[in-house]
């Protein structure tokens, strides 16, 4: 399975860390879709098709000039690539045994609609432009519990369709 090297780095970097809930520390990919949460936020972005439904982290460093990432369930060895197709580093592939969370219901669930005050966590809204680099954010909001779902334009173009739901907080 290959995913473009910098958008793993961007959805590992969004997966929670050292959470109790264990399958919320590395991302999720399943047929289109590879998928990151802490359990507040929701990053979903479309990838080629894969027959692996699995979650998993990688162990070492994705170099900034790696383009693609190979990454084998089979040897647990994920090899980056750069523009060459030359080898630029090689982590290790833990794969986390769990069950993710079903996102799908909170997609589903969004419907856009007007509202007229929800909280946000500032450092979460600013994820967007950490881990993807977005020069531009959109937020609609939707449902009766005030999700969020941000859509981003970036300065990357090997990835596209990068949505982050993100859940309200009260402000006590």
């Amino acid at each position: 399975m290959n995913i473009d090297s910098q958008l793993l780095k961007s959805m590992l970097g969004g997966a929670a860390k050292n959470d109790v809930r264990f399958f919320l520390n590395g991302v999720h990919v399943f047929g289109e879709t590879i998928e990151a949460t802490n359990g507040h936020y929701l990053f979903t972005a479309k990838i080629d098709k894969t027959e692996e439904d699995r979650i998993f982290k990688i162990i070492g460093t994705i170099p900034a000039k790696a383009q693609d990432t190979e990454i084998s369930f089979e040897t647990n060895i994920a090899t980056h690539k750069n523009f060459n197709n030359e080898i630029v580093g090689v982590g290790y592939v833990e794969v986390i045994d769990g069950k993710f969370p079903d996102t799908q219901k909170v997609i589903d669930k969004f419907k856009p609609e007007k509202v007229s005050e929800i909280a946000f966590s500032p450092e979460y809204l600013s994820l967007p432009k950490k881990l993807f680099g977005a020069n531009g954010v959109t937020l609609e909001f939707g449902g009766k519990d005030g999700t969020a779902r941000a859509k981003f334009k970036h300065n990357k173009t090997s990835y596209t369709d990068i949505e982050m739901y993100l859940m309200p907080m009260r402000m006590d």
